[in-house]
């Protein structure tokens, strides 16, 4: 089967890392274009266009409407992950504080209480970056919060509910990532996991606060998820082949002398 042109607007904190190793053994690797790694997404759409035509995958933090760079708009897919935005806004603060002195905001973040950096809004994926990007907008005006959700929401049924994964149900995506799109089920290695330290109450709640939107964007989809439409009868099979692929690859570094 051939491989579809895809873009993976891979969300912050939402298995992304995993699930871009994972579809980038789909792809041969020239037609690959993968933001932060082959370029940022300015140097994609810098591309001339008969070039941004030979990439058949393009993957990273994107936004909704990139796929008006290709010349045959309506034959991209979109696909994305989404995940508790509680749960995503914590994770994407432990990744955060992990970072080296390197990181723009290793000060700040080590000078203030948790709960008010998350609160603070210096770094965009911490404020509802799902709404953000499904709805294609920068902006952060209450003005147009409303419009935002609004716009998202239309967003994720223009992709389609089968192209919509949740961090939750990793396993059953891929399954039926590979039923419709003749895809293999290779198996994966998680990717960026966070390390946590202590969640505090006033952590969550602070989190809660600042993910208003986004709460609001899965609720409202979480009321189509039934186990049929994300390939859940298939969980098994996929999970057996994930774990036996682990195994394997645990086996080859013990050979290696890699531990």
């Amino acid at each position: 089967m051939e491989r579809p042109r895809m873009v993976f607007m891979h969300i912050p904190k939402c298995a992304g890392g995993s699930l871009t190793d994972w579809l980038l053994k789909q792809y041969r690797k020239y037609e690959v274009f993968n933001c932060g790694h082959d370029g940022t997404i300015h140097d994609f759409i810098s591309m001339p266009q008969n070039k941004r035509d030979e990439i058949n995958l393009l993957c990273g933090h994107v936004y909704y409407g990139i796929h008006n760079q290709f010349s045959s708009p309506d034959e991209v897919q979109y696909i994305t992950m989404l995940r508790n935005p509680v749960e995503r806004t914590i994770s994407q603060y432990w990744f955060m504080e992990n970072k080296g002195k390197d990181f723009p905001f290793y000060k700040a973040i080590r000078s203030m209480p948790a709960e008010d950096f998350i609160r603070a809004g210096m770094n965009p994926f911490l404020h509802n970056p799902m709404t953000h990007m499904l709805s294609c907008s920068h902006r952060d005006n209450k003005s147009v919060k409303v419009d935002m959700l609004e716009a998202a929401r239309d967003t994720l049924f223009k992709i389609g509910m089968e192209n919509i994964g949740f961090v939750d149900r990793f396993d059953s995506f891929l399954v039926n990532l590979c039923e419709m799109y003749g895809f293999t089920d290779q198996g994966y290695e998680r990717r960026n996991v966070s390390k946590k330290g202590n969640t505090s109450d006033e952590m969550r709640e602070a989190a809660r606060d600042v993910s208003q939107l986004d709460i609001a964007l899965y609720s409202y989809i979480e009321i189509s998820r039934t186990p049929s439409t994300w390939g859940e009868i298939y969980h098994d099979k996929i999970f057996r082949k994930t774990r036996q692929n682990e195994n394997n690859r645990r086996s080859y570094r013990r050979e290696q002398g890699d531990g």
